[in-house]
């Protein structure tokens, strides 16, 4: 679905009394790194794929992971201009999604209309993390946005890089190389 089609969607499930929307902007299935933004973490990816049972596809990801999942650029906020075409086409609570991680957007998007937020990566890098907002311990996440957890979360839970003791050299230099490029 285009972006046309799904505004005219959200208007019909207004019509139809739907309570709120949590916006997103597609499936991860067809275009992972699209709706997650920055790079998907290859070697994690790979490293964790069971390799009795999928074999085929550890190799796959290993020697075509870049191909196959392509980097999108990652910038906080990332769905903020799209939501805004949402905010303006209907009046139902609507839920934003897209890669906040520091009160300044956060009250940036709240500013603009939207009636909640939605975060993954920063709860996964701390599950306090809104709490030390709320009290001022912190205004943004230390999530480095290395996707370590997206890359772990299609074979065992999402994890942060950081819970996870004892991890190979060649995971953590990815991750440390991943974190320069997108870190705020």
């Amino acid at each position: 679905m285009q972006r046309a089609e799904c505004l005219e969607v959200a208007r019909e499930l207004e019509r139809l009394g739907v309570h709120a929307i949590v916006l997103s902007a597609g499936f991860v299935s067809k275009a992972p790194m699209e709706v997650m933004r920055g790079d998907m973490a290859i070697r994690a990816f790979a490293y964790y794929i069971d390799a009795k049972k999928m074999w085929w596809l550890k190799a796959m990801v290993r020697f075509f992971g870049r191909i196959l999942i392509p980097t999108v650029p990652y910038r906080e906020g990332y769905f903020l201009e799209d939501a805004k075409e949402f905010r303006a086409a209907v009046g139902l609570p609507l839920i934003y999604v897209g890669g906040l991680v520091s009160r300044q957007k956060m009250e940036e998007v709240l500013a603009a209309g939207f009636d909640g937020l939605q975060m993954a990566r920063a709860l996964l890098h701390d599950t306090d993390f809104v709490n030390k907002l709320r009290s001022g311990e912190l205004d943004c996440s230390g999530c480095g946005h290395s996707n370590y957890c997206i890359g772990r979360m299609y074979s065992l839970e999402a994890k942060c890089h950081h819970c996870v003791k004892d991890l190979p050299a060649g995971l953590q230099r990815e991750i440390e190389k991943s974190e320069a490029r997108w870190s705020h």
